[in-house]
């Protein structure tokens, strides 16, 4: 094989994907994994940190062209996907990624925009294979201890920014009239 990168997963300081799907950019600093494009987003570590690991070794099995003319055959010219990758010591690295090779199981790869043409194990490129969803920590909300009851406001934010407030209104408990007939009661409710 041809060895492009050595390294260790510490090593990365920042990778990004692109595709015709999806595309993000997940920087490492001292205190872990953050998506580029939103520091707040909840990352899961533990998808970013095999993303870096994916990117540490980057090793082809060979090459199969010199010639930029056989990029349209390889799917060069308009590569699948792109994987970029820094390093902490200021090496960067950028993955083409064209056309899958059933037989041997690995994508045509060109490596920094050479004109050379390499088989890159599918492993890699698979480990990329996420969705913004899957880069999701899983966050379940955690209920008040005292259960649901203790919610009394609840803000539901749509995608459009449009935000709706909820107040919750205990209802009052029905009372028996002297005739026996229910009077007043009302139920719990949310409003608006």
């Amino acid at each position: 094989g041809i060895t492009f990168i050595e390294k260790k997963a510490s090593d990365v300081s920042s990778v990004s994907f692109t595709s015709s799907k999806t595309e993000f950019a997940i920087e490492v600093s001292d205190s872990g994994y953050f998506l580029k494009a939103d520091r707040d987003f909840p990352l899961d570590s533990s998808v970013a940190s095999s993303l870096a690991e994916a990117v540490s070794v980057i090793e082809c099995d060979r090459m199969v062209s010199q010639d930029r003319a056989d990029f349209t055959e390889y799917g060069l010219n308009e590569p699948q996907y792109v994987i970029e990758a820094t390093y902490k010591d200021g090496t960067t690295l950028r993955l083409d990624v064209g056309n899958y090779n059933r037989h041997t199981g690995s994508y045509y790869v060109t490596v920094d925009g050479s004109d050379k043409v390499y088989l890159l194990d599918d492993g890699i490129v698979d480990a990329f294979q996420v969705s913004m969803n899957e880069l999701l920590k899983d966050e379940s909300v955690t209920p008040p201890e005292d259960g649901v009851e203790a919610v009394t406001e609840i803000e539901i934010v749509f995608s459009d920014g449009a935000k709706r407030k909820y107040s919750f209104v205990e209802g009052k408990e029905a009372e028996t009239g002297a005739d026996g007939e229910e009077t007043g009661g009302t139920e719990d409710r949310w409003i608006l």
